[in-house]
């Protein structure tokens, strides 16, 4: 069954202080009097979406009981910076969501990425490689058919437009930090003791940068840098992207990628072995994409 928060099982469990209702980012807790005339929290479940930072802020229950694993604050990095694909915010959600019931403080690092990473770009020499015409005539008819189909498609912006408005609402709804670009991501640093790379085609040849592999970090102490189901998604690795991801990955403490050919090639270039996993969309169960739903 899909979780349920408790505030408090009895009424005097509760201070009435409305911390948990100040901090919840869904407005999904109201404070409604008793008969007495006390105030005291409600949670609205239709508005809940668990991130447990009314159980967190609670001064009552700091007192008598640890109900979160230190101060530590994880932040994840994946592909959330103005996302408008399902997959990749279920992704996001799916992971946050994962870590914050292991009893974390988490959220997601919003990161625009301003230009497209030259360190892991392919030379000329191995895009013809692997640009046969077989590959070439299936990429750009998969492009014209996407064309076509917005033209002739009805009423096709208008469904856009509300995807576009649902998707952003969804996005804003998982906790996330402000946003950073290359030029200040540093700061995240001194935001964060746990950070974990995440999920998503965050590590594609083309796509990775510095933040993505936390290059920030290097030579700071006392960080613990994770890697979960981290997608590369193609099976040629460029050289420069070799030297770039056997450079930045050596401070990672465990490694892990969605695909199984990408961590037996990761294994042989590191040295150590990198395991494959599954998406962490396949994590949460039935129940709990439901209770979401």
């Amino acid at each position: 069954m899909e979780e349920k928060i408790i505030l408090y099982e009895n009424q005097k469990d509760c201070c009435g202080c409305a911390a948990c209702a100040s901090v919840c980012p869904q407005d999904a807790i109201c404070m409604e009097e008793d008969r007495e005339g006390f105030l005291y929290p409600q949670i609205n479940e239709q508005k809940c979406i668990k991130c447990k930072k009314c159980v967190k802020v609670c001064p009552v229950k700091k007192q008598h009981e640890s109900v979160f694993l230190g101060t530590d604050r994880v932040g994840i990095i994946t592909l959330y910076y103005e996302n408008n694909n399902y997959g990749g915010m279920a992704q996001a959600y799916a992971l946050w969501r994962l870590i914050n019931d292991l009893g974390y403080d988490a959220e997601l690092i919003t990161y625009k990425r301003l230009v497209k990473s030259q360190a892991a770009r392919a030379s000329l020499i191995e895009k013809v490689r692997r640009n046969t015409i077989k590959s070439l005539m299936a990429r750009y008819t998969k492009k014209i058919k996407n064309v076509l189909e917005k033209k002739i498609g009805k009423n096709w912006e208008d469904a856009l437009r509300d995807r576009t408005k649902r998707l952003k609402e969804f996005r804003e709804s998982i906790p996330h930090s402000k946003t950073y670009t290359m030029a200040n991501i540093n700061e995240c640093a001194s935001q964060y003791s746990i950070f974990v790379s995440g999920s998503d085609q965050i590590w594609k040849p083309g796509v990775v940068d510095g933040a993505f592999v936390f290059s920030f970090l290097d030579g700071i102490p006392g960080k613990n840098i994770f890697s979960y189901a981290s997608s590369v998604a193609v099976t040629t690795f460029p050289d420069e992207y070799q030297r770039f991801m056997k450079k930045e990955l050596t401070k990672y403490s465990a490694i892990s990628v969605r695909e199984e050919k990408n961590a037996a090639q990761l294994s042989d270039l590191l040295g150590y072995k990198i395991v494959n996993v599954c998406d962490p969309t396949l994590l949460l169960s039935p129940d709990q994409w439901q209770g979401l739903a």
